[in-house]
């Protein structure tokens, strides 16, 4: 895991704003939001650390991918997409029922 995303992942899981490069953490309005480039890849209540959504940000990239494992996601890329360790893809949305089995 490269250091940025320790400190992200830290920092997101600690419920404090944290920035530093293409990544940050913002905390405001009772969540926690995780962005990648500016584009949202990651949510949880500042109450809850274990409920996490993921998203792919619009973008399915390695580093979108790297980003989501360092939150505990269990995902990889097949056929260029983001998808999560039972099948579904991950889409742009934090609707589960959006999650296709596209992948």
């Amino acid at each position: 895991m490269r250091i940025i995303e320790q400190k992200a992942a830290a920092a997101f899981f600690a419920g404090r704003d944290f920035s530093l490069s293409n990544t940050s953490v913002v905390v405001s309005g009772g969540m926690v939001r995780f962005y990648l480039h500016g584009n949202l890849i990651a949510r949880r209540p500042e109450s809850d650390r274990l409920a996490v959504e993921y998203s792919a940000g619009g973008y399915h990239s390695r580093t979108t991918a790297s980003r989501l494992r360092s939150l505990g996601a269990a995902v990889h890329i097949k056929n260029g997409r983001i998808c999560l360790a039972d099948g579904r893809e991950i889409r742009f949305s934090f609707n589960p029922s959006r999650a296709g089995y596209g992948c």
